[in-house]
């Protein structure tokens, strides 16, 4: 007997740096999510995947990084 296939939603949390403000922000992790999931697209084995950004998810943690 086969079993039952299931489907999860898995929450990510990804920084990057940049010299732009917030929007440029996300536009570089929508950009990476992008190529991550073309590059899977095509390829047989890979599962298939589906990823949403959450607009006004971005936080500036510059200072927490810097421990100020």
């Amino acid at each position: 007997m086969a079993q039952e296939q299931r489907t999860y939603q898995v929450e990510v949390l990804v920084e990057v740096k940049t010299t732009g403000d917030e929007q440029e922000a996300f536009a570089t992790v929508d950009t990476l999510m992008q190529r991550a999931w073309d590059t899977d697209n095509r390829r047989p084995q890979v599962q298939p995947w589906h990823f949403e950004m959450l607009e006004g998810c971005v936080a500036d943690i510059t200072e927490e990084e810097d421990g100020r």
